[in-house]
């Protein structure tokens, strides 16, 4: 199923590399293209199929307190930016 993201990208980097003479951009654009087709199949595959193995869910991310979880390991980000 991934492999479709590396196609994009090796058809799309010598395309636009030597066909449209673009050179090191030419192969910048190949990669973004290639990272927003994984992007998509990503998505898909997390949040848009119907039968999945797990379930991903606003509900899986709250915290024992009830408010949201940010993902660190003290549940909420305080504190973490430098006072200047």
């Amino acid at each position: 199923m991934w492999i479709g993201a590396i196609v994009v990208q090796i058809i799309l980097d010598p395309l636009l590399i030597f066909g449209f003479d673009l050179g090191v951009s030419g192969a910048a654009v190949g990669t973004v293209g290639g990272q927003t087709v994984s992007a998509v199949m990503s998505w898909w595959f997390f949040f848009a199929r119907r039968e999945r193995p797990y379930p991903v869910r606003l509900a899986d991310r709250v915290g024992e307190a009830g408010h949201r979880d940010s993902g660190t390991p003290g549940g909420q980000l305080r504190g973490w930016i430098p006072a200047t």
